[in-house]
C-alpha cells in the first residue's frame, strides 16, 4: 500500500534536525534516521529529501531539493545556536549555491525562491565572517586600483551578458561578476552614488558595495547599467524601501525612494 504523504508542518522540523545531526554526526546511518521520520507520520521520500538537503547544508555543499521557507528559516536558526558562526557560515553557502543553481536553469518559480533570497540575507547580514565573494571582491579591489582607468572603461564597454563567468588575473580564476563591481566601484571614487559618502577602512581603502537595479534573483545582468555603488544604508533601503521607478537608459537611472528623487548617472566616462 503506498504510504500517505503528510505535511511537513513546523512540529515537524525539530525531530528532522536532531535525526539529522545524528546521522551528519554519524551516530546512525541515514536509513535508521528516515525510519524514524516514517514512524513519525512522514512520507518515506520527503524524509529522505529534508535529510539529504540538511545534511548538504551542515556540509556547505549545495543542494537541489527545495525546503520551504519555514523549514529553511529554522533550520538555519538551529544550525547556528547549535554549531556556532562558522557552521551557519558553510549552510549560507550551500543555500547560496541552491539558488545560483536553480537560477543557472532560468527556474520560474519566483515566490518560493524569492523568498528564499530573503532568508539568505536575513542570516548573511548578521554573519561577521567574510563568504568567497567578500574576500574575492577585497582582493580585486587591490588589484583593479592599479590598472589604468581608460582600460578599465573599454573593458566595462565591452562587457556581454553571453561572456564568460569566470576571468583568470595574474594566473588566479575571479568570477567575472566580482571583477565589474570592483572596476565600478573605482571608477565612481568608492562614493555612494546616492550620498556621495565614503566609509574609510582601518587600513585606508574605502568599503562600499554594488547594488543590483535588477536584482540577481529576478534574473538581473551583471553589466554596468545594472549596478549601482552604494554604501551599507542605502543599498539595504534600495532593496527593501518603497522604490518607483521613473525613467532609465544605459545613462541614467531616475527614481523615487522613499519619497526622495534621485536622478543617477550610468556613464562610464
Amino acid at each position: 500500500m503506498q504510504q500517505e504523504k503528510k505535511k511537513v508542518t513546523e512540529n515537524l522540523f525539530p525531530y528532522i534536525f536532531n535525526e539529522t545531526v545524528a546521522f551528519y554526526q554519524k551516530r546512525y546511518v541515514k536509513n535508521v534516521a528516515k525510519k524514524n521520520l516514517v514512524k513519525l507520520g512522514i512520507n518515506e521520500n520527503t524524509a529522505s529529501r529534508y535529510i539529504g538537503s540538511l545534511d548538504d547544508m551542515l556540509h556547505g555543499e549545495g543542494y537541489k531539493s527545495t525546503m520551504n521557507l519555514s523549514a529553511t528559516d529554522y533550520f538555519l536558526q538551529k544550525i547556528s545556536d547549535k554549531f556556532g558562526e562558522e557552521k551557519l557560515q558553510k549552510a549560507l553557502s550551500a543555500l547560496k549555491q541552491h539558488l545560483e543553481y536553480y537560477t543557472s536553469l532560468k527556474d520560474r518559480t519566483k515566490n518560493s525562491k524569492n523568498g528564499l533570497w530573503e532568508i539568505y540575507y536575513k542570516y548573511r547580514n548578521v554573519t561577521k565572517i567574510e563568504d568567497e565573494d567578500d574576500l574575492e571582491q577585497n582582493c580585486l579591489d587591490k588589484i583593479v586600483i592599479k590598472e589604468d582607468i581608460k582600460a578599465i572603461v573599454d573593458d566595462l564597454m565591452n562587457l556581454k551578458v553571453s561572456d564568460p563567468v569566470s576571468v583568470v588575473i595574474n594566473k588566479k580564476v575571479f568570477k567575472r561578476d566580482n571583477k565589474t563591481i570592483s572596476q565600478l566601484k573605482y571608477l565612481r571614487g568608492y562614493c555612494c552614488q546616492m550620498c556621495g559618502i565614503q566609509i574609510l577602512k582601518a587600513d585606508g581603502s574605502f568599503y562600499i558595495e554594488g547594488a543590483h537595479i535588477d536584482p540577481k534573483k529576478d534574473w538581473g545582468n551583471e553589466l554596468p547599467n545594472n549596478i549601482l555603488i552604494l554604501c551599507p544604508n542605502h543599498h539595504k533601503e534600495f532593496d527593501y524601501g518603497n522604490l518607483e521607478r521613473i525613467s532609465r537608459d544605459d545613462e541614467h537611472f531616475k527614481f523615487k525612494l522613499n519619497g526622495e528623487i534621485y536622478d543617477i548617472s550610468l556613464k562610464l566616462e
